[in-house]
């Protein structure tokens, strides 16, 4: 018999006027106990089970990394708004240089700080008395997941600042945009909790398909 069983039995007995439960009915609620078999719900051993660092760390990771949107959309439009992007076409090199030359930057700084907030969510988070943020044991696939989430936001925001008129389009069309789809992407809120119609509109978010 559990232990917190028999301390319930006994007090009771304390509070009938008796000084201990008798032997034998101790020993009956032994033989009579019900075994409990504990089945996971989890359909795969390896599968880590949700707690809000696990949710929150990489759904805010994702979301700033897509929020880029600010600041590399609108250097494309200044570039093409301030004669920079006619110039930079005369070089001598392949323009495809320069895209990847941006593309590399930003690559560097949303994987940089995507192992901020990783480091954070695996050693702060439990000084602040919050669950650790447990990491997959494939830490390749980990990193090859997060370098294409990185290039979705950067694809995004040069998408944005391709088609965006003034600096003040790509930023505020970016940012809302952004803010649209992390609502309905499961970003803010995990998408299991969503109605059905909500998980199906948020499948359309590409932060959805990146967390």
């Amino acid at each position: 018999m559990p232990h917190s069983t028999c301390i319930t039995v006994e007090d009771l007995y304390v509070q009938m006027g008796f000084d201990k439960i008798s032997g034998r009915l101790e020993n009956q609620f032994i033989d009579d106990r019900i075994e409990i078999k504990q089945i996971s719900a989890n359909t795969s051993a390896n599968q880590i089970i949700p707690n809000s660092t696990q949710h929150n760390v990489p759904a805010w990771s994702i979301f700033a990394m897509f929020f880029m949107v600010i600041s590399l959309g609108s250097n494309i439009v200044k570039e093409r708004l301030s004669g920079s992007f006619v110039r930079l076409q005369t070089i001598p090199a392949s323009f495809s240089l320069v895209l990847m030359s941006k593309i590399f930057i930003y690559l560097i700084v949303a994987m940089s700080q995507l192992a901020v907030i990783f480091i954070l969510g695996k050693y702060f988070f439990p000084v602040l008395g919050l669950p650790s943020l447990a990491l997959p044991s494939n830490l390749l696939g980990l990193f090859l997941i997060s370098f294409l989430s990185a290039f979705s936001a950067i694809s995004f925001a040069m998408l944005v600042g391709t088609y965006a008129k003034t600096q003040e389009q790509a930023s505020g069309f970016g940012a809302i945009t952004i803010l649209i789809f992390a609502a309905i992407g499961g970003i803010w809120v995990p998408s299991f909790v969503m109605p059905d119609y909500l998980q199906t509109i948020g499948k359309i978010s590409p932060l959805h398909w990146c967390l």
